[in-house]
């Protein structure tokens, strides 16, 4: 008995993985490969070909670029709720197909760098009611005990992923939205009594509203592009018109999902090595100012519409600065290694590095600046890494003993000051 698994390039250029197994393990991988033949939807892993001569069977599957849920960075309420919806979505269409998980877990859904999931590991899946029907008439669930498997481990993981935002303060305890995810997660535990019928289209429903998203948005099948959901306006938590938890929201939300990339320390430290890496695609916007002129000799009263932007709060516990230019501050966070801006993640340095924001080359636009925590060498930024790209950061100087990073405005400009444990204060900016 064996199952092996390897990767491998077809000759359309397309990667894939290779699921080969003998034994008892070719029975699960045809079984396998009938399920994901028979799903062929855009959040199932897509099965490319299937080899079977009785004692061995082949997959072949598409490759997904991404991170499992088990080993993502945690994610802020806006982004579990989009990713859950994805999730719960493709359960209910599935269920209504006839297919079941059965072992769904965080290392069974994929987050490509648009935060868009695709199902994997369907070793174990569970034909519903007998016979799946290919094409329902209804979108109607069939309710069995595979399908209640599936709605439980949706809660718990929902449950899990809640937990870990909040201890990462990427979300608050009483914000709205997780308030409505806790009530979902314990929805769906409710699954565990069979008296009482709980069904993914219900959660996924719910999930989509709390996200702003419609289960019909566009996207293609294994993580290639997507629509960003962009400007969505959350209006409620229960479509049937009772407030989940007694908790309404009325809010407009302009929210992104950005990539998370990979976490990983930098290169060795020394002058210029160390990088900043990330997905961004961010945009910034500005108001054109606009007066009211006159021809007349003698000078009028004009009207001047103001530029400066109306900005959205920040919560408290989070650190701010404008990292688009667009005149306001953005909330960012430093979780061990990974520096998280808003909406986006970015790989930077080490857990024992300083890291702190400010605009050091007066453009506008606030980049970071790391001292490391070994050595003492400072660095400064000069722009964001874009498009998964890495930027480089050039070495300024080394300061012995660095404690603390304040960063101060000076004009146009912002200044970093460096304090050490004996006392001492050195300041940098515009690179130099």
């Amino acid at each position: 008995m064996s199952h092996d698994l390897s990767e491998a390039q077809d000759t359309d250029g397309i990667h894939v993985l290779v699921k080969r197994g003998s034994g008892p393990a070719a029975a699960r991988l045809r079984a396998e490969g009938e399920t994901l033949a028979l799903a062929r939807h855009p959040g199932v892993v897509e099965l490319i070909s299937m080899e079977d001569d009785l004692d061995e069977v082949t997959l072949h599957v598409a490759q997904v670029t991404g991170r499992t849920l088990l080993d993502h960075p945690p994610l802020n309420a806006r982004q579990l709720a989009a990713v859950f919806a994805e999730v719960s979505q493709t359960l209910a269409d599935l269920h209504a197909l006839g297919i079941a998980h059965t072992n769904l877990g965080a290392e069974h859904i994929i987050l490509d760098r648009h935060l868009h999931a695709t199902l994997c590991g369907f070793g174990s899946a569970s034909r519903v009611d007998g016979q799946p029907t290919i094409a329902p008439a209804a979108p109607a669930e069939k309710v069995d005990d595979a399908t209640r498997l599936d709605v439980i481990a949706l809660g718990r993981l929902l449950d899990r992923e809640v937990a870990r935002s909040l201890d990462d303060q990427l979300s608050e305890d009483r914000e709205p939205a997780i308030i409505a995810l806790r009530h979902i997660a314990d929805l769906a535990d409710c699954a565990t009594d069979k008296n009482r019928v709980v069904e993914m289209h219900q959660l996924a429903r719910r999930l989509h509203q709390i996200a702003g998203t419609v289960p019909d948005d566009p996207r293609p099948a294994s993580g290639g592009g997507s629509t960003p959901l962009l400007d969505r306006l959350r209006d409620g938590l229960d479509g049937s018109g009772r407030a989940i938890g007694g908790v309404l929201v009325a809010a407009a939300i302009a929210a992104t999902i950005f990539a998370v990339w990979p976490n990983g320390s930098s290169a060795a430290h020394g002058p210029g090595t160390v990088t900043i890496t990330t997905q961004r695609s961010a945009t910034a916007s500005t108001t054109a100012p606009v007066s009211a002129t006159d021809d007349s000799e003698e000078r009028e009263p004009s009207l001047v519409l103001d530029t400066r932007p109306s900005c959205e709060p920040i919560e408290s516990s989070a650190e701010r600065a404008d990292v688009d230019g667009d005149g306001c501050d953005e909330a960012w966070w430093r979780v061990g290694s990974v520096l998280a801006v808003g909406n986006e993640r970015y790989s930077l340095g080490d857990p024992d590095d300083l890291v702190t924001l400010g605009d050091w080359d007066c453009d506008g636009v606030a980049t970071p600046a790391l001292v490391n925590g070994s050595t003492g060498d400072v660095f400064l930024f000069a722009a964001w890494a874009s498009d998964g790209g890495s930027e480089v950061a050039e070495f300024v100087a080394t300061v012995d003993l660095a404690d603390t990073l304040v960063t101060t405005a000076d004009g146009d400009c912002d200044v970093l000051t460096i304090s050490t444990t004996s006392g001492e204060s050195h300041t940098f900016s515009g690179g130099a």
